[in-house]
């Protein structure tokens, strides 16, 4: 017996393939905007005074802390995108 071409299991990894790519763009943005900023607070802190070495040490943490919270993020989502493709064919 044939399978459909278009079943659910079908419709259901094409629904995770534009989740995917939909969370890629958004993530592409976010890093944009976040690369900005980094660029912005550097240029501040940059010229800023010299008493501000301590804020700007905590701030170069956050940014760093940040971005790997970020990365994690976006590490998980995708784990778990591949973890879905790999159940819904399995359900069928």
């Amino acid at each position: 017996m044939q399978k459909p071409e278009f079943g659910v299991e079908k419709a259901g990894l094409e629904y995770v393939s534009f989740m995917r790519d939909s969370f890629r763009t958004l993530m592409d943005g976010v890093t944009l905007m976040q690369n900005q900023g980094e660029t912005l607070l550097g240029m501040v802190l940059k010229q800023g005074d010299a008493g501000y070495e301590e804020g700007s040490k905590v701030l170069r943490e956050w940014v760093s802390g940040s971005k790997k919270a970020s990365d994690e993020f976006q590490k998980t989502i995708e784990a778990n995108l591949a973890k879905l493709e790999e159940f819904l064919p399995k359900r069928g």
